[in-house]
């Protein structure tokens, strides 16, 4: 701040730059007041100091003001214009040198003078006092310079006791102005350091934020009071087809809306944003579709309203982001969770929420919705024979027809494997739904052309009503797939309705496989051997062993009953190796003939 430091730093610069700056800004007044001094002293002092003192006064003042002249001139041109800290020592020099010169006034001018022309002095000298204390008040050390041999001076111009008191009172005031010179230089140069501080960081703060528009994903935005896109970045206007010359002014909302501005037809989330500018209230991942060329875009913003210093509200500033990746993304994932990838119709979970939320949307009321499970016939062989490739290309074609058939009467979708299901959301005609399953069957049940092949394949269906049939959605799945069970067992490619004694059939039929399971560990089968005759001779050539099972609490039980059970738990194949040992373990004890 002295300039008897060496500068340490790019601040210690900037500090000294605005401090000769600021003298210098003032150099023109303190010039005015040198020349109204002289012409002043000329007028009122002229006639009673001698010329020769008058006029070598003059020429020592006119010969300060000369150097600072030409000093702050060989500053401006020499180095570049770079300022130095002697810089500040040379700017003393004149400031002691504009010093010295007064406090010669004041010493060869009060000397035998009266008392009005010592008020004139005083009056020209408090003057000179303050102009140089303005002058010199950024540059401490020519502030210094000036005004000690002026306070010198004082002590010549009031000298003699009678004038002790007037000498307190102008040192008093001239010291007054050195220390207000002082404090008013460490407070310009704090200022001046802060300011260099600010700037330094609102240039990383920029420099940041040109990084961050140039290298990441997401872009700043800005509107002003009236919700006018202001600032617009070069990334703003890419992510909604415009160039920022375009967008700087425009409406937000109505640049979002798009096509949709003039229909009146918005997304809601962008009816969401709208309300938000409107009360002023700050939101964050707010996702919009944008219509960008054609092409819905998806867009996510975040801002914060702005206020300045006195709380008017100035806008809103905030972020934002091309979001339409991730949601392309989510969107496919979310169809992978809920539709089947082969076929494309929904999956097990989703006709799953179908049926549920049908079920909640009739309630009570009877007949409520209905669900359909079918099942195809021969698929099974066709799968065998010509190989999984082919049986994908017949389930896509099953898909086909089946959504073709079902059309606005009916949610169909894929349970799994050749099985599919079929939500009629309300039923408003008992014929409904026997219509619709037999319109599936004869359209599934139609050739299919895949390749060079020709397919043949069936569909039974099986269906169950709420609230009849079940009050809840798995219930009511359960009792559809027990009438499928029926449907199969007729032979297949019929419709059968769910009637309450299958369910006591599948009970039967559970109770029965668990029995037999243990009749094959508790060894309550047995056997019985029917001999077979030659009709001609009469003669017996061999013995049939046919497997009987009699429970000990339900009784004999016929083999009709409990083969198909066997052979749907898959049960048979140890039933027929018990068969084939007991049968020939009995024949080793036989005669031999």
């Amino acid at each position: 701040m002295m300039g008897l430091a060496r500068l340490v730093d790019e601040a210690d610069m900037r500090v000294l730059t605005a401090q000769l700056q600021s003298a210098d800004s003032v150099a023109l007044l303190r010039l005015a007041m040198n020349v109204f001094g002289l012409l002043f002293l000329w007028r009122v002092f002229g006639s009673h100091v001698s010329a020769t003192v008058m006029i070598g006064w003059s020429v020592a003042l006119i010969g300060a003001v000369a150097i600072s002249a030409l000093l702050i001139h060989r500053r401006k041109i020499g180095a570049g214009g770079v300022p130095q800290a002697r810089d500040l020592r040379r700017h003393a020099l004149t400031g002691l040198l504009h010093g010295l010169v007064w406090a010669a006034c004041m010493t060869l001018f009060s000397r035998g003078e009266g008392a009005e022309h010592l008020v004139a002095l005083w009056t020209l000298i408090s003057c000179i006092m303050v102009c140089g204390a303005i002058s010199y008040a950024a540059t401490p050390l020519a502030a210094i310079a000036f005004l000690v041999p002026c306070i010198v001076g004082l002590s010549a111009m009031f000298d003699g006791e009678t004038l002790l008191p007037l000498r307190a009172l102008a040192t008093s005031y001239a010291l007054s102005l050195l220390v207000g010179c002082l404090i008013y230089a460490r407070t310009f140069a704090r200022q001046h350091s802060t300011t260099v501080q600010l700037a330094e960081q609102t240039e990383v703060v920029s420099l940041l934020l040109r990084e961050y528009e140039q290298g990441a994903s997401d872009w700043l935005w800005q509107t002003d009071a009236l919700r006018r896109i202001s600032g617009v970045s070069q990334r703003f206007a890419e992510s909604v087809g415009m160039t920022p010359q375009a967008l700087e002014g425009a409406p937000l909302v109505q640049v979002l809306a798009g096509t949709g501005w003039e229909s009146g037809r918005f997304a809601s989330s962008l009816h969401s944003l709208a309300d938000h500018l409107k009360r002023r209230e700050s939101f964050s991942n707010l996702a919009l579709p944008v219509d960008v060329q054609g092409r819905t875009r998806w867009l996510e913003l975040s801002a914060s309203p702005r206020y300045d210093d006195n709380g008017n509200f100035q806008g809103f500033r905030g972020v934002g982001s091309d979001i339409t990746v991730q949601r392309e993304s989510a969107d496919k994932i979310a169809q992978l969770a809920r539709f089947d990838t082969l076929t494309g119709l929904p999956n097990r979970a989703h006709l799953r929420d179908a049926l549920d939320q049908a079920m909640a949307d009739t309630g009570n009321r009877r007949p409520g919705c209905a669900f359909l499970m079918l099942d195809l016939d021969r698929f099974k062989a066709i799968n065998d024979s010509l190989g999984h490739q082919v049986g994908d290309q017949l389930l896509s074609q099953v898909a086909q027809r089946l959504r073709h058939v079902c059309g606005g009467a009916g949610f169909c979708g894929r349970i799994g494997g050749d099985e599919f299901g079929v939500v009629i959301a309300r039923i408003d005609d008992d014929r409904a739904v026997a219509r619709l399953s037999i319109a599936i069957i004869d359209a599934l049940s139609a050739p299919y052309q895949i390749d060079q092949h020709v397919l043949h394949v069936g569909a039974s269906v099986g269906s169950a009503v709420s609230p009849i049939d079940g009050h809840q959605s798995e219930s009511i799945i359960r009792s559809a797939d027990l009438a499928l069970y029926r449907a199969k067992d007729e032979g297949g490619g019929v419709h059968c309705p769910y009637e309450p004694q299958l369910h006591a059939k599948a009970e039967e039929r559970q109770r029965l496989e668990q029995a037999l399971r243990e009749a094959l560990e508790k060894d309550q089968l047995h056997l019985l051997y029917q001999p077979v005759v030659d009709a001609t001779s009469g003669v017996i050539t061999g013995f049939e062993a046919l497997a009987r099972w009699t429970h000990p609490e339900l009784g004999p039980i016929p083999p009709s009953k409990f083969v198909p059970v066997a052979e749907e738990a898959r049960l048979i194949g140890p039933i027929g190796e018990w068969v084939l040992r007991t049968a020939c373990r009995e024949a080793m004890r036989w005669p031999a003939h």
